[in-house]
């Protein structure tokens, strides 16, 4: 009977450590506040948007701002987010210059559909549209 215990108990054990890990979430003292570089765009290669230069996306929690670049033009607009929720349906301004290869109304189209945020480490980030992975970036260290 002992045996039979130890083995229930052996089974339950290795059973919970191969179970799937659950995503870090915004509240284990992840930051949004920064630079973030795009790595992919609907499980797509950054470089479907842009080859010469990877987009990306600065958050400034402090000024609730958000900013960045489509690998050609400038954009910046208000910043929305609780928990992780984000609202990135914003006005943004934007720079107008012509840049070709680059597919900055993919770009800016998908990150306007994000209406959450997940972080799968602290230097990962995700922006959903539901449990859809829209874009997934790269913290850009300084």
């Amino acid at each position: 009977m002992k045996t039979f215990t130890l083995a229930i108990i052996s089974l339950a054990f290795f059973a919970s450590c191969s179970g799937s890990r659950q995503l870090a979430t915004p509240n284990e003292n992840f930051q949004l506040g920064g630079e973030w570089q795009l790595e992919k765009i609907n499980g797509q290669s950054s470089e479907q948007i842009s080859a010469r230069k990877k987009p990306f996306i600065r958050f400034d929690e402090v000024e609730n701002r958000i900013s960045g670049s489509t690998g050609c033009n400038s954009f910046s607009g208000p910043l929305k987010f609780t928990d992780n929720s984000i609202d990135l349906n914003q006005p943004f301004m934007m720079t107008k210059m012509f840049c070709e290869g680059v597919d900055e109304a993919r770009f800016m189209h998908t990150l306007e559909r994000g209406t959450k945020f997940q972080f799968m480490n602290e230097n990962i980030l995700q922006i959903k549209n539901g449990d859809t992975v829209l874009m997934e970036f790269s913290r850009v260290k300084v």
